[in-house]
């Protein structure tokens, strides 16, 4: 039985690999182009249900950018040194492993070796490939292993499909990957969640506030509802990174308020979460944001957003009829 997977371009790696060359972050431009492969995907292929990358940062960045944007969680993506470091052989040994599972598989790897992985499982190719789809990063190339499940071994891939991101609508369709309006960013986006930390003290009810991302306004933990993860869980993600708080995300939200950003509406659901952990400075992710406690009239005036403002104030209100 034909087996298919996908390779994804990413850029080269250095002659020496060095620590700087895996951090290195992907850039914006390259973000979208990911996101565009995601929702092509979504369209056309059969999804994948293993997700391989290299560990370079840029590669891992690319490949949630694909998942997310198709509809499907990052959570699943193993990655593998073999995709930055290795050669040709170590490549076929990684898919050689892959053949075994069950289902198509996703490979994110680096030009040059991803290229010459491809030359040598692939043997014929139509003759219009270099003219149509230069070999370069954004290229997602589709294969079907055949012959003997046993065995991979050269010229044992047969071409199917090859796409280029720049060839994509530059727009996303919303509300999903069938969907007839075109927005500025893939579906998901607009849709999100935050939380309201608090924590009972002597004086009674206080609420953190952080500092907005331009340092320009006080704001709670936010960001977009990531998929293949719950409202709740997305939202406890952004309070550790954005206010390093840990705590219990309830299941009720407290309310939803909306505001308009890339070019429409994002609806943003937010829940009430107990604090009971703040992380030191050292290991807090987002520590160049300042955050402070205050009380709960306070933190509703310090908020910019009306639509938040009455979020937290109903939220107060019911807080002081609980008994918990």
């Amino acid at each position: 039985m034909d087996q298919e997977f996908y390779l994804f371009c990413q850029s080269k790696t250095r002659s020496v690999p060095d620590v700087e060359d895996r951090t290195r972050s992907l850039k914006d431009k390259n973000k979208r182009r990911a996101q565009r492969l995601g929702v092509w995907m979504a369209q056309h292929l059969d999804w994948p249900t293993l997700v391989i990358s290299s560990p370079a940062d840029r590669a891992v960045t690319a490949t949630q950018k694909v998942m997310k944007a198709g509809g499907r969680g990052a959570d699943g993506i193993k990655n593998d040194e073999r995709l930055y470091s290795g050669t040709v052989t170590q490549l076929t040994g990684l898919v050689s492993e892959l053949r075994t599972k069950t289902g198509p598989f996703f490979i994110t790897g680096h030009l040059p070796i991803l290229e010459q992985l491809a030359g040598f499982l692939c043997q014929e190719w139509p003759s219009s490939f270099r003219v149509q789809f230069p070999v370069s990063p954004g290229l997602l190339l589709h294969f079907a292993l055949t012959g003997d499940p046993e065995r991979v071994v050269a010229g044992c891939a047969e071409f199917r499909s090859a796409i280029h991101a720049d060839s994509l609508p530059e727009k996303f369709p919303f509300p999903g990957p069938d969907g007839q309006e075109q927005r500025d960013r893939p579906a998901y986006y607009y849709s999100q969640s935050a939380v309201i930390p608090y924590r009972r003290t002597d004086a009674g009810l206080e609420i953190m506030v952080i500092m907005s991302s331009k340092k320009n306004h006080w704001v709670i933990p936010k960001g977009i509802h990531d998929p293949g993860m719950s409202a709740q869980r997305s939202a406890a993600n952004e309070a550790k990174e954005e206010a390093g708080v840990l705590g219990d995300v309830e299941d009720e939200a407290a309310g939803i308020y909306r505001y308009e950003k890339w070019g429409a509406t994002c609806s943003v659901t937010v829940y009430p979460m107990r604090v009971e952990r703040m992380l030191s400075e050292d290991v807090w992710e987002e520590s160049h944001r300042t955050r402070r406690w205050v009380a709960p009239e306070q933190a509703i005036a310090n908020l910019k957003q009306d639509g938040l403002k009455r979020v937290v104030s109903d939220f107060v209100d019911r807080f002081a009829n609980r008994v918990d």
